[in-house]
């Protein structure tokens, strides 16, 4: 590649295209030969990366809790074909099997910013009546601890966020679709503003302050709609560019939050990102699946996706890295 010396003082490389998203680097300067600008890499935008395979599971399973991080995952609970209960940890590398919930559930979220710090909320038990249940448990890196239960028992797969001391809870369903939100203060649940739609099989990401839900099921098809929280009220907000339920969300803050994976007519691998105010598509999941998990408290530049079902039960995992960068035209105004 020859240098382009236009501006004094400055050299730069001359390129016919603008650079992958692996190649681009922030700081990174060049003149684009075919349009004739000068471009620059700036922090920001939508985070550009893939998905890559990790160690698979220990169990094959859909509906199950994720917690945590890319290097510091839990998976609880979850559904083969009936309610289980099993526990698995991820710390970056590989997954091992811990201490089974008190309660077998299935169709359960989770919160909590790492492995050992983490709930499971609600869920549908399978062994009832009720079937919809009420119960939480809170789980310190070794085993489970039953704690406050929720106000109104209901399935809350992947619609919950936060951390072990300060989690949300959003929607689910009793056996119809419902509005209701509460936020764990740590030691009891307490509700708090409805949504505007109620919805279960969404995914939510954030924390009780910053909250966003998106995604979900109305009468078994698959939403765009997106709500965000401010820690008093709801908002409608931009919606998925692909409209599914059943997806995976994570997020640990309302502009970090990925949409993972669901179901429209059929399983999607779609990846979307949310900057605050709009969702862009990503690079696709490495293998399309429905019921799909992830590390909730995971960034948009670095998360885990797990689980699911697929053309079965999954034990898959997936990794995602991803770098926050825009692409801009250098100009003299």
């Amino acid at each position: 590649m020859a240098d382009y010396k236009g501006i004094k003082g400055f050299k730069v490389k001359s390129l016919a295209s603008d650079p992958t998203a692996s190649a681009a680097a922030e700081g990174q300067v060049w003149y684009n030969t075919t349009s004739n600008t000068l471009k620059i890499v700036l922090a920001g935008g939508a985070p550009v990366g893939t998905w890559a395979s990790a160690n698979t599971m220990i169990n094959s399973y859909s509906q199950r809790a994720g917690a945590g991080t890319q290097t510091s995952a839990l998976a609880s609970g979850g559904t083969s074909g009936v309610a289980r209960g099993e526990t698995e940890l991820y710390d970056g590398t590989s997954w091992t099997e811990s201490g089974d919930l008190n309660e077998d559930r299935r169709y359960i979220s989770g919160a909590g910013a790492t492995s050992s710090a983490a709930l499971t909320i609600g869920g549908y038990a399978g062994t009832g009546p009720p079937w919809y249940v009420d119960t939480v448990e809170s789980y310190d890196g070794t085993s489970w601890t039953t704690v406050g239960s929720l106000n109104t028992g209901r399935a809350t797969y992947n619609q919950s966020a936060g951390t072990q001391a300060a989690a949300i809870t959003m929607g689910g369903n009793n056996p119809a679709n419902t509005d209701l939100a509460e936020i764990w203060d740590g030691s009891s649940w307490t509700e708090v503003a409805s949504l505007n739609n109620a919805r279960s099989q969404g995914a939510g990401a954030g924390i009780t302050t910053d909250a966003i839900l998106f995604g979900g099921a109305d009468v078994g098809a698959g939403e765009a709609q997106t709500e965000v929280y401010n820690g008093t009220s709801w908002a409608d907000v931009s919606a998925l560019n692909t409209g599914r339920q059943d997806l995976g969300g994570s997020g640990s803050s309302t502009p970090s939050t990925l949409a993972i994976g669901g179901l429209t007519s059929g399983n999607v691998a779609n990846t979307e990102s949310w900057n605050g105010t709009s969702w862009t598509e990503v690079a696709d999941l490495g293998t399309a699946k429905k019921e799909v998990s992830a590390g909730v408290y995971s960034a948009n530049t670095a998360s885990i996706a797990f689980a699911g079902y697929d053309s079965g039960y999954s034990n898959t995992t997936e990794e995602w890295n991803a770098a926050a960068y825009v692409i801009k035209t250098v100009t003299t105004s």
